[in-house]
């Protein structure tokens, strides 16, 4: 069983969410405290977004070591702030530079903006709540979480093949410019140029134009993995963090 609905299950329990008989609910409790003793040492951390009732919980692989979590929520325009990938293991530090990134259409709630402080290596579980409202289960299936990334270096809104072009001429000229270094770790090289590719090649695709007929793609990206439409998650994996939204 997944570690994070194991918690949230406990979590539900304790509250009295759960009716079930005494002795029964005694037997779930000691079989999921259980799945959590034997499961890998994770990291996880249940933040609420301020100023939101919105929660985002982060699930890091075993072995982390979290200095600190910021979580913000905002409307449209959100200006994130972006920390650093890092190599495997590394510190993920702060940069200094910030953007503003174009809107997420069709957006399901706020902005969350995630900056983390600590050493991780791998894949981090992020799953961020929604509101269901009005909406339909198969509506609360397709829902998609995405993350947003500074690689529209023209600043026309997309990620496409000029953007792609920029990069290259930046690492043929041996520019070694902050805004080219996507992955912070203190190089512009082929492995930034992989990640603006996978970018404008994943990124949301958006119409464009008068006719509507052209299309782009937005610095956003699907990293969806699992919704869970009973407790109103929307789960995705990431190696490092910045701005997410529910689409």
């Amino acid at each position: 069983m997944d570690l994070f609905v194991s918690i949230i299950i406990i979590t539900m329990l304790f509250m009295g969410k759960i009716e079930m008989n005494k002795t029964i609910k005694k037997t779930v409790l000691i079989a999921l405290i259980a799945v959590m003793l034997v499961a890998p040492s994770m990291t996880i951390l249940q933040a609420h977004a301020q100023e939101t009732e919105g929660a985002v919980v982060l699930t890091f692989p075993p072995n982390s070591q979290i200095t600190s979590v910021e979580i913000f929520a905002t409307e449209y325009p959100p200006i994130f702030t972006f920390d650093g990938r890092g190599e495997q293991g590394a510190t993920q530090f702060l940069s200094p530079s910030s953007v503003q990134l174009p809107p997420l259409p069709n957006i399901v709630g706020l902005y969350y903006n995630v900056i983390v402080v600590g050493t991780f290596s791998g894949e981090v579980k992020v799953c961020v709540s929604y509101d269901p409202g009005t909406m339909t289960l198969e509506q609360q299936r397709n829902l998609r979480l995405f993350i947003g990334d500074p690689v529209d270096f023209n600043g026309d809104g997309t990620v496409n093949g000029l953007d792609i072009a920029m990069m290259q001429k930046a690492i043929k000229s041996g520019n070694n410019d902050p805004r080219y270094d996507v992955n912070h770790d203190g190089s512009v090289n082929n492995a930034d140029l992989q990640i603006v590719k996978q970018f404008a090649i994943n990124g949301l695709i958006v119409n464009q134009g008068r006719n509507g007929l052209s299309q782009a793609r937005l610095p956003w990206m699907d990293i969806t993995t699992s919704v869970d439409t009973v407790n109103h998650y929307v789960c995705g994996v990431t190696d490092h963090f910045s701005g997410f939204g529910i689409h």
